[in-house]
């Protein structure tokens, strides 16, 4: 049976990035994945399937997997103990929420600055957060916007069907802000570890590689 290690976080915490480091460890097979500006964007073994918004059906939405050695590294929004309802060997990582007023507003500089004011290269990118955040496909008159050189903000005018200005940025970015509450806030348990926010963007990482590498499944 194949072996994973789940990267536990909410929008916004780095995980994709940190899932790329975890998949370096010589336990980990390396996880495909690209740079854009100041964003990692991966590729994983379930195909970003953890990434997009909550699927009830998505025990049936997993492909076979395949034996190895080696463990597969997954980025998740979803929580720990929804995927344990299906892989209770897995090893979790999770980036706890900040729960400071400065973490709080850390957080929130950092989506606003490296996600809503960061561009995708291609446009089947831009169409794939445009469905992420839509959760529809775009009709005509927005296909052809997101064509141009746009920002995610931009897109997300798109989304809203507003002028694409700062202003229209700023507002619904902090309408966006309202309904996503940092509620990440676990505590190291048997096939567990935690990093707060703080040292994730400190990248403090040093006692999860040695955490990961002793808690590896002995074949």
């Amino acid at each position: 049976m194949s072996r994973f290690i789940f990267v536990c976080y909410q929008h916004g915490y780095g995980g994709e990035s940190l899932a790329v480091e975890i998949s370096k460890l010589e336990i980990c097979n390396p996880l495909e994945h690209e740079k854009q500006e100041k964003r990692t964007w991966t590729q994983d073994h379930f195909n970003k399937l953890f990434l997009k918004p909550y699927n009830p059906e998505w025990k049936h939405k997993v492909h076979p997997t395949v034996d190895n050695k080696k463990y597969y590294v997954v980025p998740s929004h979803y929580r720990p103990e929804t995927l344990r309802e299906l892989f209770p060997m897995a090893l979790y990582v999770v980036i706890n929420s900040p729960t400071t007023k400065e973490g709080l507003q850390s957080l929130n500089n950092r989506i606003y600055k490296n996600v809503w004011l960061t561009k995708h290269k291609r446009l089947d990118q831009k169409i794939g957060y445009f469905i992420l955040n839509a959760g529809h496909s775009p009709d005509r008159r927005q296909l052809k916007e997101l064509a141009k050189d746009i920002t995610n903000g931009e897109i997300q005018c798109v989304i809203h069907r507003v002028m694409k200005n700062r202003n229209n940025i700023k507002s619904i970015f902090k309408k966006s802000r309202k309904h996503n509450t940092p509620d990440f806030l676990y505590q190291n348990e048997h096939k567990l570890i935690t990093i707060s926010y703080d040292d994730r963007m400190d990248k403090k990482t040093d006692s999860i590689m040695s955490w990961l590498t002793k808690n590896k499944i002995h074949i």
